[in-house]
Protein backbone atom coordinates (compact mmCIF):
# COMPACT_ATOMS: atom_id res chain seq x y z
CA UNK A 1 0.00 0.00 0.00
CA UNK A 2 1.08 3.49 -1.18
CA UNK A 3 2.12 6.10 1.92
CA UNK A 4 -0.76 8.95 2.20
CA UNK A 5 0.04 12.51 2.50
CA UNK A 6 -2.81 14.40 4.28
CA UNK A 7 -2.95 17.66 6.20
CA UNK A 8 -2.77 17.11 9.86
CA UNK A 9 -5.52 18.00 12.21
CA UNK A 10 -6.33 18.38 16.09
CA UNK A 11 -7.49 15.00 16.43
CA UNK A 12 -4.05 13.99 15.33
CA UNK A 13 -2.39 14.94 18.24
CA UNK A 14 -2.21 12.47 20.77
CA UNK A 15 -0.21 10.43 17.83
CA UNK A 16 1.99 13.27 17.36
CA UNK A 17 3.09 13.92 20.40
CA UNK A 18 3.28 9.83 20.95
CA UNK A 19 5.61 9.76 17.21
CA UNK A 20 7.94 13.14 18.55
CA UNK A 21 8.61 11.42 22.14
CA UNK A 22 9.59 8.10 19.90
CA UNK A 23 11.93 10.20 17.59
CA UNK A 24 13.81 12.56 19.90
CA UNK A 25 15.15 12.45 23.12
CA UNK A 26 13.99 14.37 26.70
CA UNK A 27 15.03 17.90 26.12
CA UNK A 28 14.46 17.57 22.28
CA UNK A 29 11.07 16.15 22.07
CA UNK A 30 8.27 18.33 22.36
CA UNK A 31 5.36 18.73 25.22
CA UNK A 32 2.07 17.73 23.89
CA UNK A 33 0.90 21.64 24.68
CA UNK A 34 3.93 22.30 21.92
CA UNK A 35 2.56 20.53 19.47
CA UNK A 36 -1.03 21.62 19.52
CA UNK A 37 0.19 25.04 19.54
CA UNK A 38 2.01 24.47 16.60
CA UNK A 39 -1.13 22.79 14.62
CA UNK A 40 -3.29 24.93 15.81
CA UNK A 41 -1.00 27.73 13.96
CA UNK A 42 -1.68 25.56 10.75
CA UNK A 43 -3.15 29.04 8.49
CA UNK A 44 0.65 30.24 8.94
CA UNK A 45 2.14 27.05 8.17
CA UNK A 46 2.58 23.83 6.23
CA UNK A 47 1.88 20.76 7.90
CA UNK A 48 1.43 17.12 6.81
CA UNK A 49 1.30 13.52 8.04
CA UNK A 50 2.33 10.52 6.09
CA UNK A 51 0.39 7.57 7.03
CA UNK A 52 1.09 4.00 5.80
CA UNK A 53 -2.63 2.45 6.42
CA UNK A 54 -3.73 3.50 9.51
CA UNK A 55 -0.39 3.91 10.90
CA UNK A 56 1.33 7.54 10.94
CA UNK A 57 4.47 6.83 9.81
CA UNK A 58 5.68 10.46 9.48
CA UNK A 59 5.00 14.41 9.94
CA UNK A 60 6.13 17.73 9.43
CA UNK A 61 5.22 20.81 11.27
CA UNK A 62 6.31 24.25 9.77
CA UNK A 63 5.51 28.03 9.98
CA UNK A 64 6.19 30.77 7.98
CA UNK A 65 9.07 33.66 9.55
CA UNK A 66 10.21 36.76 7.48
CA UNK A 67 11.05 35.88 4.45
CA UNK A 68 11.80 31.73 5.12
CA UNK A 69 9.75 29.01 6.30
CA UNK A 70 10.62 27.40 9.28
CA UNK A 71 10.90 23.47 9.99
CA UNK A 72 9.82 23.35 13.53
CA UNK A 73 9.91 19.34 13.46
CA UNK A 74 10.37 16.36 10.81
CA UNK A 75 9.54 13.18 12.88
CA UNK A 76 9.99 9.74 11.17
CA UNK A 77 9.06 7.04 12.77
CA UNK A 78 12.05 4.44 12.99
CA UNK A 79 10.45 1.88 11.14
CA UNK A 80 9.33 3.81 8.44
CA UNK A 81 13.01 5.59 7.77
CA UNK A 82 15.23 4.88 4.58
CA UNK A 83 12.14 5.01 2.33
CA UNK A 84 12.22 8.71 1.17
CA UNK A 85 9.03 9.52 3.75
CA UNK A 86 11.05 12.55 5.05
CA UNK A 87 12.25 13.78 1.89
CA UNK A 88 8.86 13.63 0.45
CA UNK A 89 7.50 15.74 3.58
CA UNK A 90 10.60 18.24 3.40
CA UNK A 91 10.06 18.82 -0.23
CA UNK A 92 6.39 18.93 0.17
CA UNK A 93 7.08 22.04 2.77
CA UNK A 94 10.08 23.52 0.48
CA UNK A 95 7.42 23.25 -2.43
CA UNK A 96 4.75 25.42 -0.80
CA UNK A 97 7.17 28.36 0.32
CA UNK A 98 8.35 28.62 -2.99
CA UNK A 99 4.86 29.13 -4.45
CA UNK A 100 4.33 31.47 -1.70
CA UNK A 101 7.80 33.55 -2.33
CA UNK A 102 9.51 32.56 0.47
CA UNK A 103 13.49 33.07 0.16
CA UNK A 104 14.17 29.83 1.71
CA UNK A 105 13.74 27.44 4.34
CA UNK A 106 15.44 27.14 8.12
CA UNK A 107 15.83 24.38 11.07
CA UNK A 108 17.38 23.82 13.74
CA UNK A 109 19.06 20.38 14.59
CA UNK A 110 21.39 19.17 17.42
CA UNK A 111 24.84 18.84 16.56
CA UNK A 112 25.14 15.15 17.69
CA UNK A 113 22.38 14.25 15.60
CA UNK A 114 24.51 13.13 12.65
CA UNK A 115 21.59 11.64 10.23
CA UNK A 116 19.69 14.27 10.46
CA UNK A 117 22.66 16.62 10.01
CA UNK A 118 23.67 14.25 6.47
CA UNK A 119 20.19 13.94 5.64
CA UNK A 120 19.58 17.96 5.13
CA UNK A 121 22.65 18.13 3.96
CA UNK A 122 21.91 16.10 1.21
CA UNK A 123 18.75 18.25 0.08
CA UNK A 124 20.93 21.28 0.20
CA UNK A 125 20.98 23.14 3.59
CA UNK A 126 23.98 24.70 5.01
CA UNK A 127 25.04 25.29 8.92
CA UNK A 128 24.63 28.98 9.34
CA UNK A 129 25.73 29.01 12.48
CA UNK A 130 26.05 26.85 15.91
CA UNK A 131 23.45 27.77 18.56
CA UNK A 132 24.75 27.61 22.13
CA UNK A 133 23.02 25.61 24.50
CA UNK A 134 20.06 25.68 22.28
CA UNK A 135 18.71 22.16 23.25
CA UNK A 136 20.33 21.67 26.58
CA UNK A 137 22.56 22.99 29.22
CA UNK A 138 24.87 20.05 27.58
CA UNK A 139 23.63 20.15 23.81
CA UNK A 140 24.42 23.08 21.02
CA UNK A 141 21.95 23.20 17.87
CA UNK A 142 23.09 24.18 14.50
CA UNK A 143 20.80 26.41 12.37
CA UNK A 144 20.48 25.26 8.84
CA UNK A 145 19.45 27.08 5.95
CA UNK A 146 18.53 26.55 2.34
CA UNK A 147 17.86 29.22 -0.56
CA UNK A 148 15.68 28.87 -2.76
CA UNK A 149 16.84 30.04 -6.39
CA UNK A 150 14.94 32.68 -7.78
CA UNK A 151 12.44 32.19 -10.23
CA UNK A 152 13.41 32.07 -13.89
CA UNK A 153 11.76 35.27 -15.42
CA UNK A 154 10.55 34.42 -18.86
CA UNK A 155 11.77 36.62 -21.39
CA UNK A 156 9.40 38.65 -22.68
CA UNK A 157 8.81 39.35 -26.93
CA UNK A 158 11.54 40.36 -29.17
CA UNK A 159 11.95 44.10 -29.98
CA UNK A 160 11.98 44.31 -33.69
CA UNK A 161 12.79 47.27 -35.12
Amino acid sequence: MAPILRPLTLADLPALYALDQRCFPPGIAYSQREIRDAVRLAPFGFHLACLEGATLAAFILTLRRADRGHVITLDVAPEFRRRGIGQALLLAAESHYREAGAGGMRLEAAVDNQAALAFYARLGYRVVRTLPRYYSARLDGLLLHKDFAPAAIAPGPAATS
